[in-house]
């Protein structure tokens, strides 16, 4: 919500529209981070009944990134599809190909839809069931949430790893434009590859924090609410 914008509709009566902005800016501004993370996490199904890789052909881990989100249409996610709700799968999808550990696609589907699809995957995967997924193939994952007072947590953390889990707001301001999962991967000191950035594409991004790295996502609205460096150690 832009407070400013809220306070001069206010004061000039137009009590509807301030309303509106304080409805979408809600969750963003005055849900602490932890509480929206955890939250998510409990609205996830548990042991959904079928899994979505049921009757698809077995697939080989993949040797390229997947950037295209839009793409995948034809892939069921619980009651949805990849395309509509799969950011979460294809973040660690692409971070396991990173660390040289690549999956199939359709494992980390069947596995999201035991433990982390939130509503049958209607509103994507508990960020927090990401990082147990990682973790329990024996990645270290250290996560940072609370960005408004950690922002220097954050950028020690970007400054710390080579590849990341990102949790995000697309527009801090308006819950409407909903919440993504991308995974970063570092292309040098201040230099960094930013995943399935928008569904279509990925984008590189020159950031010394994670401020600029979220300005350089479409709109340049984007809010974190969680950074997870994952360490890539060999097995």
């Amino acid at each position: 919500m832009d407070a400013d914008e809220g306070k001069k509709l206010y004061r000039a009566g137009n009590f509807w529209k301030a309303a509106q902005l304080f409805w979408r800016g809600f969750l963003p501004h005055y849900v602490g981070d932890d509480v929206f993370l955890r939250g998510y996490d409990l609205l996830a199904s548990h042991r959904i009944g079928h899994g979505s890789g049921d009757g698809m052909p077995v697939q080989l881990p993949g040797t390229e990134f997947l950037e295209s989100q839009h793409s995948l249409r034809g892939i069921p996610y619980g009651a949805t599809n990849m395309a509509a709700a799969g950011c979460g799968i294809l973040a660690v999808y692409n971070l396991l190909l990173y660390c040289g550990r690549p999956e199939s696609l359709a494992t980390l589907i069947q596995e999201a839809e035991i433990d982390g699809s939130v509503l049958r995957g209607r509103w994507g995967t508990s960020t927090l069931a990401l990082l147990r997924m990682l973790r329990r193939r024996g990645f270290t994952v250290i996560s940072v949430t609370g960005w408004r007072r950690h922002e220097a947590d954050f950028d020690s953390l970007l400054r710390t790893y080579d590849s990341f889990l990102m949790n995000l707001y697309n527009d801090e301001n308006d819950i409407r434009a909903m919440v993504h999962t991308v995974c970063v991967t570092r292309l040098g000191p201040d230099r960094f590859r930013i995943h399935n950035a928008d569904g279509e594409r990925c984008l590189d991004a020159e950031a010394s924090s994670v401020r600029a790295l979220c300005k350089a996502l479409p709109g340049g609205k984007a809010r974190p609410i969680l950074l997870a460096g994952v360490f890539c150690a060999p097995f």
